[in-house]
């Protein structure tokens, strides 16, 4: 062994490990900003969605005092106010379900992005 070839592998090894360390931290923070834009993209989504969906039930109000109305005054039954009520209660949890899944979003996002900032090891 030539006395100036001491510790060569092991120099070769540690360049080796230090190139392949960096080709997963390069992988890991592709997979990071990927899954944030994924992430934004739903939150997003929902966000309209539920947007959209409250701007729909806006004149629900109106829809029930005409329910109601049209009872008092015999043009419609009981079993039609009760459906009324009962779509009225629907559409109303259906928002309610798409907020709370807006509300998921957000946190997967926020989850997402400090764990971005934090760095690998968060």
């Amino acid at each position: 062994m030539p006395l100036f070839d001491r510790r060569q592998a092991a120099r070769r090894s540690s360049g080796a490990a230090l190139e392949a360390a960096r080709a997963r931290l390069e992988l890991a923070e592709r997979e990071s900003i990927s899954s944030r834009a994924a992430a934004s993209n739903n939150f997003t989504r929902l966000a309209a969605a539920l947007a959209e969906a409250r701007e729909e039930l806006g004149g629900v109000e109106q829809m029930l005092d005409g329910a109601e109305a049209a009872f008092r005054q015999g043009e419609a039954g009981l079993t039609d106010l009760l459906e009324t009520h009962r779509s009225v209660t629907e559409a109303e949890l259906a928002v309610l379900d798409l907020h709370g899944a807006a509300l998921a979003a957000h946190r997967e996002l926020e989850r997402l992005a400090a764990a971005q900032e934090g760095g690998p090891g968060s």
